[in-house]
């Protein structure tokens, strides 16, 4: 596991570079993100699994009181901070998610499942976190 956090470090280093530590997608969202936006409910609390550097939030955080996010890399999120989502390190492949039972009105994880061992625990862990009736969007390539 160690050696997996360090290639995602490596990978939000060398993204955020590239970037010259602009902000990811501050001049074009990406695609998915605008369809999350469009799709998406509002709430009191959204978490977003998976969160990298809070893009997700110049979209939707207005419909949020607040906006939550977990990732692996610390790289990613310092600048998820930045921009105001609540985040936490989190290793989805390490079990539970660092938050109580149905916490969440909704809930994202945007092309991250195809990245785990094992998705169907993350399935289970997203399920304990989602309030009743709350709203889960998933996206994957794979």
């Amino acid at each position: 596991m160690i050696e997996l956090r360090r290639t995602y470090e490596r990978y939000w280093a060398a993204r955020r570079a590239d970037a010259g530590g602009a902000a990811e997608g501050s001049s074009s969202p990406n695609e998915i993100f605008e369809s999350v936006g469009s799709v998406l409910g509002e709430g009191k609390r959204l978490l977003d699994v998976g969160c990298g550097v809070g893009t997700l939030l110049d979209l939707v955080g207005a419909k949020f009181q607040a906006v939550h996010g977990c990732d692996l890399s610390e790289t990613a999120l310092r600048e998820a901070r930045q921009r105001g989502v609540l985040s936490v390190c989190a290793d989805l492949n390490r079990g539970l998610l660092p938050y109580k039972d149905r916490s969440f009105e909704c809930v994202t994880c945007l092309e991250v499942i195809e990245h785990v061992f094992d998705p169907l625990s993350l399935l289970r862990e997203l399920h304990r976190i989602l309030k009743d009736k709350g709203q889960l969007v998933l996206t994957t390539p794979n």
